[in-house]
């Protein structure tokens, strides 16, 4: 289970495998960036109106590209790859596969 706030609503709420039915729509704005730090493509999910923070690293888009891939073409990567990687992020949702701080990692 992931705690999530929901915006200007006071408190938390959970999201659960349970809470997300398989017609649920778990929806993917365009809003990915590169962090420097993490060294990750950074991406949301809402669920429910909540936002989930999903990621994905360098070798893992690698993998999927079948290249070695630089950081200065990570977020190009990540978009040729997007319908793959959003596709399964939603199935890493459906399966409760949250990290300890509620996040989605994509190996």
């Amino acid at each position: 289970m992931a705690w999530y706030h929901a915006g200007d609503s006071p408190g938390y709420y959970a999201v659960t495998s349970e809470s997300i039915s398989m017609n649920q729509a778990i929806l993917f704005p365009e809003l990915e960036r590169w962090s420097d730090e993490l060294q990750q493509v950074v991406f949301p999910a809402m669920v429910q109106g909540m936002r989930i923070e999903c990621r994905i690293g360098l070798h893992a888009l690698g993998v999927r590209a079948g290249c070695f891939v630089a950081p200065e073409q990570a977020l190009a990567i990540f978009r040729q790859w997007r319908w793959d990687i959003e596709e399964e992020a939603e199935e890493a949702i459906r399966q409760d596969a949250f990290d300890d701080l509620g996040m989605i990692h994509l190996q």
